[in-house]
C-alpha cells in the first residue's frame, strides 16, 4: 500500500523480487559469509584495516556480494 492507502503493484513486485534474490542460494551467502571472516582476521592479523568495500563473486552459483 502506497501513503494513500492504495495497492502499489510496483513496489510490491520489486520488494518480491529483491526478498527472492537474497534467500535464492544460502549456501553462497554462508561462503560469502565464511570469506568476509576470513578476509577481516587475515587483515587484523597483518595490522591491517579495511577501509572500503570488498566485492566477491560466487563461483559456484555466479552471485556477486558487494
Amino acid at each position: 500500500m502506497n501513503h494513500e492507502g492504495y495497492k502499489d503493484d510496483t513496489a510490491e513486485r520489486a520488494i518480491k523480487n529483491t526478498n527472492r534474490q537474497h534467500t535464492a542460494d544460502p549456501d553462497a551467502s554462508y561462503r560469502n559469509n565464511r570469506a568476509m571472516v576470513a578476509i577481516r582476521a587475515v587483515a587484523e592479523a597483518c595490522g591491517l584495516e579495511i577501509v572500503g568495500r570488498i566485492a566477491l563473486r560466487d563461483k559456484e552459483s555466479g552471485w556477486v556480494f558487494k
